[in-house]
């Protein structure tokens, strides 16, 4: 299956659900803000496989949210419902930041796509 992203929500979406305009990105309420502990320093790094020209390579970008829940919970191994309360999101939130975000690092990785940590959601 062919992968991905959606140019205004960063969502990593399999390109038949794009093409049958499927993805209805700009539903919904407004994302109210998450309170980071860290803010992004990184401003729009691109981290890419060595020995692949960007200007060749796919980019799949990460938001500062899902950098900060994996942070939370693979470096400082907090639980969910911990970083769910320091986020200020609900659980089931986090549950769903923690999981794009996991597919879109494993995206990068398997199929050696650059990885851009975006400055805003």
């Amino acid at each position: 299956m062919d992968y991905t992203q959606c140019p205004s929500c960063y969502r990593i979406l399999d390109k038949a659900t794009i093409s049958a305009n499927q993805h209805q990105c700009h539903r919904g309420r407004r994302k109210k803000r998450r309170h980071l502990q860290r803010e992004n320093k990184f401003h729009a790094s691109i981290f890419k496989p060595q020995g692949i020209p960007l200007k060749n390579n796919k980019i799949i970008t990460l938001t500062p949210s899902e950098l900060e829940a994996i942070r939370l919970k693979n470096l400082e191994n907090l639980q969910q419902t911990e970083i769910a309360q320091k986020m200020s999101v609900s659980q089931s939130t986090l549950a769903r930041i923690l999981q794009e975000a996991n597919k879109k690092i494993a995206l990068a990785l398997s199929k050696n796509y650059a990885l851009k940590i975006s400055e805003k959601e």
